[in-house]
């Protein structure tokens, strides 16, 4: 089970720097299809941090933290 870092956190803390990496790049942009690509792509890696952190609670049971977000630290 990965840990040290956001890892004490959350899943997938490198889909959450990514996400905001692209709110970035839209903010920079100032045009829809930037925001538009950032929203996509939230909801891409929103998607693959909880199936990862289901395949972490299968295939490490109860070694896997509980309290463990997916992807936002303390949000989601």
């Amino acid at each position: 089970v990965p840990s040290g870092g956001l890892f004490s956190l959350v899943t997938m803390p490198h889909y959450f720097f990514e996400v905001v990496a692209w709110l970035g790049v839209a903010l920079a942009a100032q045009q829809l299809n930037a925001l538009l690509v950032a929203g996509g792509m939230a909801s891409y890696l929103s998607g693959r941090a909880v199936a990862s952190t289901r395949w972490y609670k299968q295939r490490f049971g109860k070694a896997y933290p509980a309290s463990r977000k997916h992807m936002v630290p303390f949000v989601f």
